[in-house]
């Protein structure tokens, strides 16, 4: 439950125990002042489904390897059509100030974390920057 954690209300009982750490949600994120749980799965789906559009919306130059019934709100994986692109990407994505895009180690391509503590603005600055990239290597 570790990447879930404080990212939305959970029917605690349902469960014998939940193991979880905090570092990725709760620490730096500050539950309360961004509203609460309610507040905080509201603001996680629509980061999430602004992300997703548009990496569905991309005509197959974006690729997230995920089924969409299973979709994660806290990490968003995705490739590029053509792999070679990756590095380029995640290279003119840090020079604008979109940091630690680099896909998981076992499974490669792009990772887009969006956490708790990761404002909404940081996907609206994403996508834009995603699709100007495909636009210029479509």
């Amino acid at each position: 439950m570790s990447s879930n954690f404080c990212s939305k209300p959970v029917d605690i009982s349902k469960f014998g125990v939940i193991y979880a750490g905090a570092q990725k949600n709760v620490g730096p994120s500050d539950l309360v002042a961004q509203g609460g749980l309610e507040a905080i799965a509201k603001k996680n789906l629509e980061k999430a489904w602004i992300l997703y559009d548009a990496i569905d919306e991309s005509g197959g130059f974006y690729r997230c390897p995920v089924e969409k019934s299973v979709r994660s709100l806290m990490n968003v994986p995705f490739t590029l059509e053509k792999s070679e692109l990756e590095a380029d990407f995640i290279k003119q994505a840090a020079s604008q100030g979109m940091v630690s895009l680099k896909g998981h180690r076992s499974v490669g391509g792009v990772r887009a974390s969006i956490y708790n503590a990761m404002p909404l603005a940081g996907v609206e600055t994403l996508v834009p920057f995603m699709r100007e990239f495909k636009a210029k290597h479509a």
